[in-house]
This record gives structure tokens, C-alpha cells and sequence, in this order.
């Protein structure tokens, strides 16, 4: 369990809390270009066009997550199961850009709520 948050600024916030190998709260910077392709793939994937919710009728299903923020408009997508594969594309590009980094660990803080 993980949340990965991408700033326009380049910095990269990751909130490890369980089941991931960085327990805690650490950051990084990512380039221009990997911020710019973030918001390429966010209009490639058709993002603002998918549903809110891709539901499974099992309780504890995993699921995940994602919000965007692009020229003023937002949205939220839970993929709990059958997600189309554009927002399967989307969430398997957004974890690659986790890979091979130079984390700072901040704290041990595990709450995603924190700033």
C-alpha cells in the first residue's frame, strides 16, 4: 500500500505504509521532460474520459487509486477490477516512473493525508 504523488514542480512524494519495501515517507525529483510526459499520457490515455469507479463486488478487493490535475480540470478513478486498458496503460506508466530513483527519506510517517 502506497500513494505516489507527482507535483508539477518535479518533486515526487512517496507514502509507503504496507506490503512495499520503503516503509515511511520519502521524496525525489523527476525531470521536466517526465513531468511534461506525465501530462502527455494524461490526454493519450483520455484520463478525464474514463468512469469514476471500475467496482468489484468483493469487499476486500486491492485497488488503485489515481487523480490528475491538468489545465483546470481534475479527476479521480478507482480501479477496483476491469479497468479498460487505457487506465491500465496510465497506471503501469505512472509506476515505472517509481523505478530506480534515489530516494530521501523524510520520516516515518505513513499517513497519506500529511503534506
Amino acid at each position: 500500500m502506497y500513494k505516489a504523488t507527482f507535483l508539477d514542480n518535479g518533486e515526487l512524494i512517496y507514502v509507503g505504509k504496507r506490503f512495499v519495501e520503503n516503509i515511511g515517507t520519502y521524496r525525489t525529483l523527476i525531470s521536466t521532460e517526465e513531468v511534461n510526459d506525465i501530462k502527455a499520457k494524461i490526454v493519450e490515455f483520455d484520463y478525464f474520459s474514463l468512469d469514476s469507479l471500475y467496482p468489484t463486488p468483493i469487499a476486500d478487493f486491492p485497488s488503485c487509486i489515481t487523480e490528475a490535475s491538468l489545465n483546470g480540470n481534475t479527476k479521480k478513478v478507482i480501479d477496483r477490477r476491469s479497468p479498460p486498458d487505457n487506465l491500465k496503460a496510465f497506471e503501469k506508466f505512472l509506476d515505472s516512473l517509481l523505478e530506480n530513483r534515489e530516494w530521501e527519506k523524510v520520516s516515518d510517517e505513513t499517513d497519506y493525508n500529511l503534506k
